[in-house]
């Protein structure tokens, strides 16, 4: 019995992650501080959920700078952290587009809720060494930038997220009932 309540315990948990309110549309993302928002191909329309700015803001700051707004998800009082991976830049044209050009690329998830990946491309380090033979400088409305940050975002709609929460259960409690046949016929 105390098993069963338990169970049902982590189910209701689980609902409540994933109704919690978070987070629908890069338009919920602002630029960093200071950054100039790139109306260039490939930054607006024509790639859903992407946004690229022009700043001088450096990786550290960018990446804490999103990190801390995507974590919004609370359950009481408890702020849930999520979970960052970090990516080689050269899987960019995976996760944001063909053709990015990437010196760093981090992303920063809620299982089954959806990701954020942030996209940082320096030419040149603080110093003005070249990141590669490639680097040139970032100029933008004729204006010279350190850094071009380009986020996207990946939303599951909550139709979805139940949906698959609810299969994964039915699935483990199937696997469960198996096994426990499985073992009374040993």
């Amino acid at each position: 019995m105390l098993f069963r309540i338990f169970i049902a315990l982590l189910f209701l948990i689980g609902i409540l992650y994933l109704l919690a309110p978070g987070l629908k549309s890069i338009a919920d993302f602002p630029g960093t501080p200071g950054a100039v928002k790139s109306d260039e191909p490939g930054d607006t329309y024509q790639n859903p959920n992407i946004a690229g700015y022009y700043g001088d803001k450096r990786r550290n700051f960018v990446t804490n700078f999103y990190k801390n707004i995507y974590e919004t998800i609370k359950i009481g009082s408890l702020t849930l952290p999520s979970i960052r991976l970090n990516h080689p830049p050269e899987e960019a044209f995976k996760y944001i587009r063909d053709q990015q050009r990437s010196t760093y690329l981090e992303e920063y998830l809620y299982p089954l809720r959806g990701s954020i990946f942030v996209n940082g491309y320096e030419p040149f380090d603080e110093n003005g060494k070249k990141f590669n033979h490639g680097s040139y400088p970032l100029d933008f409305k004729d204006k010279i930038y350190p850094t071009k940050v380009t986020i996207r975002y990946y939303y599951v709609p909550m139709h979805i997220r139940i949906g698959i929460y609810i299969l994964y259960w039915l699935f483990g409690i199937a696997l469960f009932h198996l096994l426990k046949k499985g073992l009374k016929n040993d």
